[in-house]
């Protein structure tokens, strides 16, 4: 689908495995790989699946690109503050995605729906892990948002892209759809890269059904 964005640069999504958080003994439920704060049962689950939203915070910028991939709506925020982040959570009604043990304690206090993203793992398996604890599927790319903005992705023909700086000529011959974001205006065709994003899609659904 678009590996390639405006620009005629591929989109890559790389992740390298890291050592996993340190969670308290009374925060578990019920592995020490991860936190669901207000832990989230089928009725609860059903009735956020209408509309799931998240918000990512600023270390898992990665996560929030391959959540829009899979067209959940996810945004991260460009600061670092606690507060702020918690409180957008809460206005918006997004579950906190966050790597941070102190973060989803403090959010637990305050009523906000959190989950604590293992860190000893790849994004793919990551991705994997939200979808698996909140019951969600993998409908790619029929759903797929803008991984730049999280906006609204649209099918377009080659006569919508026609005479954009960002198209160059010969991805406008070899294609005849492309993907135009109704945000920010971004362009996305099938590039270079596309055997590895549905590569990572199939890890995604391998697990999923592990």
């Amino acid at each position: 689908m678009f590996p390639n964005r405006g620009g005629g640069h591929p989109l890559q999504f790389v992740a390298s495995a890291t050592n996993g958080p340190q969670v308290p003994e009374h925060l578990s439920v019920p592995s020490s790989r991860f936190l669901l704060t207000l832990p989230l049962d089928n009725e609860v689950v059903n009735s956020l699946n209408s509309g799931i939203k998240f918000v990512a915070d600023i270390m898992l910028k990665k996560l929030a690109r391959w959540m829009r991939i899979l067209g959940y709506d996810t945004i991260y925020p460009d600061f670092i503050e606690d507060e702020r982040i918690l409180e957008l959570a809460k206005s918006k009604r997004r579950i906190l995605l966050t790597q941070d043990v102190g973060l989803a304690s403090r959010a637990g206090k305050k009523e906000v729906r959190t989950l604590l993203i293992p860190r000893d793992v790849d994004v793919e398996s990551q991705v994997a892990f939200v979808l698996r604890e909140l019951k969600l599927s993998v409908d790619f790319p029929a759903k797929t948002l803008c991984p730049q903005c999280n906006g609204e992705l649209e099918v377009v023909g080659k006569e919508r892209v026609r005479g954009n700086e960002n198209v160059p000529a010969g991805v406008l011959e070899r294609n005849s759809s492309f993907w135009l974001c109704k945000s920010c205006k971004k362009v996305y065709w099938e590039g270079s890269h596309w055997g590895r994003i549905k590569k990572a899609v199939e890890k995604i659904k391998k697990e999923l059904a592990d």
